[in-house]
């Protein structure tokens, strides 16, 4: 499994209520894999309120995580 998955623009849809890969993110979740919203994203949709899995991160956070990273996929 990945260390850390980071979520932006549309993707942070993938961590929200409605979600169909909400069970398979959560699995993940459950077995270590750290999980990352953009914050301004789910600000920009209104979706601050409707995160279930994974925390939300600033764009910092997210960029020094991909720092201590060895494989980064865009």
């Amino acid at each position: 499994n990945p260390a850390t998955l980071i979520f932006w623009n549309d993707g942070v849809r993938l961590l929200c209520q409605g979600s169909d890969v909400l069970e398979h993110l959560k699995k993940l979740d459950g077995q270590g894999v750290e999980l990352l919203a953009c914050t301004t994203c789910l600000e920009y949709h209104g979706l601050e309120e409707k995160l279930v899995v994974g925390k939300k991160s600033t764009m910092g956070a997210a960029i020094l995580a991909m720092m201590a990273s060895d494989v980064v996929t865009l």
